[in-house]
């Protein structure tokens, strides 16, 4: 859900917020519409994400729903950093050469379960599915360890 010349300018960051508080609340999923390509070919411009909201089964490999900016991003779960403090997240969208600035947890919606394309839904959260995107999610974190150890 990248920002594109044609979007509207985005919410506040406190209505994203109460928005977002709200979600949780209601212990339910809800759909977005996604704008931009930073998720090809997995997530295209125009589909529709189902996000079912919470942190409790997030792993590596999964496709998540942030606030950045007063926007909600989707993009994949690398890595879960623990340390003081709350968890961060390494974020990264497949399309995308950039690395996100690591995502504390209380900015994250939860996860992506669901895309809707063409009038068909397809999941996310069969296994196969999540086996990809633990694949993807693996290889990307090799790839940002080697060009670590080589800088």
């Amino acid at each position: 859900m990248d920002s594109t010349s044609n979007r509207p300018s985005p919410l506040s960051e406190p209505v994203i917020e109460a928005l977002i508080d709200f979600w949780a609340q209601t212990g339910r999923e809800h759909e977005v519409d996604v704008r931009g390509n930073s998720m090809w070919p997995l997530v295209r411009d125009g589909d529709k994400a189902r996000i079912a909201h919470g942190l409790g089964k997030l792993k590596r490999g999964d496709v998540v729903a942030y606030q950045r900016n007063g926007e909600l991003v989707v993009h994949r779960l690398i890595r879960i950093v623990h340390g003081a403090g709350e968890p961060r997240f390494l974020i990264k969208g497949d399309n995308v050469s950039g690395y996100d600035p690591t995502v504390p947890a209380s900015r994250v919606l939860g996860r992506v379960v669901a895309l809707q394309r063409s009038g068909k839904w397809r999941r996310l959260d069969t296994l196969l599915m999540r086996a990809i995107g633990w694949t993807v999610a693996t290889i990307t974190l090799a790839k940002f360890m080697l060009q670590w150890l080589f800088r």
